[in-house]
């Protein structure tokens, strides 16, 4: 069974993330992530907690530039 509401929220917080992406809104990103948050960046070690998530961002945006697409087909 599938709850609408729990689905939609989910897509909304990809959307979200997608957009902040493009325009390298790190605030908005940082905002999607719990205080012990823990990303494991491809061949990079593993990052914990929100100062390194943002440093991570910042870093990342500084180096490179994205355009981001992305279109959630199931959830």
């Amino acid at each position: 069974m599938t709850n609408n509401n729990s689905t939609a929220d989910a897509v909304g917080v990809v959307e979200a993330y997608m957009q902040a992406l493009q325009i390298k809104d790190t605030d908005t990103i940082l905002r999607l992530y719990a205080d012990e948050a823990e990303i494991i960046p491809e061949n990079l070690p593993s990052l914990r907690g929100r100062d390194a998530v943002d440093s991570f961002y910042a870093s990342t945006f500084a180096a490179i530039g994205m355009e981001v697409n992305v279109e959630v087909v199931s959830t």
